[in-house]
């Protein structure tokens, strides 16, 4: 009887922990692919709000990315240009 009565709450914790793995393969390299772009990795919170996550992907792929507007200032300098990627 003891057994039956763990038994929820042994599959409610593997939903969790399941869940928890599934959120960290999504917001990990979100985050690396963020901070490289030059955004703040904080945006991987959107993640968690329903409405502001398709906000912020189509902010994401539509707005100037600071790494460009950097490019662009290093454009009149006598340093030697930037690479394409940082």
């Amino acid at each position: 009887m003891m057994v039956e009565s763990l038994e929820p709450i042994l599959v409610g914790a593997a939903a969790v922990v399941s869940v928890g793995i599934m959120y960290m393969l999504v917001l990990w390299p979100t985050a690396v692919i963020l901070r490289r772009a030059g955004y703040s990795r904080l945006w991987t919170l959107a993640w968690f709000v329903p409405l502001l996550n398709l906000i912020g992907i189509w902010m994401f792929c539509f707005r100037r990315w600071p790494i460009d507007r950097l490019r662009d200032a290093h454009k009149g300098s006598d340093l030697p240009p930037l690479p394409r990627t940082l």
